[in-house]
């Protein structure tokens, strides 16, 4: 019987979410992820597979947060769009919206 992970699945995710955004895919190693989570390779791997895997996990992690909050942003009685814009420049970064 496999023993249970010592460690907080979201948590890890996290760490390497902010690892990727920091150092991007290519700049990132597993000897990074493994500094920025405290986890050893072997624990990494069998938790989540390779690096690829990892990434889409945490990436998963964030698309799921994302989502969530836009379900509370655009709930609610009033306009949707009133509501969605002060989110939207800080979510989009340095894309901006072009109004016609």
């Amino acid at each position: 019987m496999a023993r249970p992970p010592g460690f907080d699945r979201t948590t890890v995710l996290q760490a390497v979410e902010r690892q990727f955004r920091k150092t991007g895919y290519a700049g990132t190693s597993l000897d990074d992820l493994c500094a920025v989570t405290g986890l050893g390779r072997g624990s990494l791997y069998a938790a989540f597979g390779d690096k690829h895997s990892l990434f889409l996990a945490a990436f998963g992690g964030y698309c799921d947060r994302n989502e969530s909050l836009a379900t509370v942003i655009l709930s609610g009685p009033d306009d949707e769009a009133a509501r969605a814009t002060p989110a939207v420049p800080g979510r989009l970064g340095t894309h901006r919206v072009r109004r016609q």
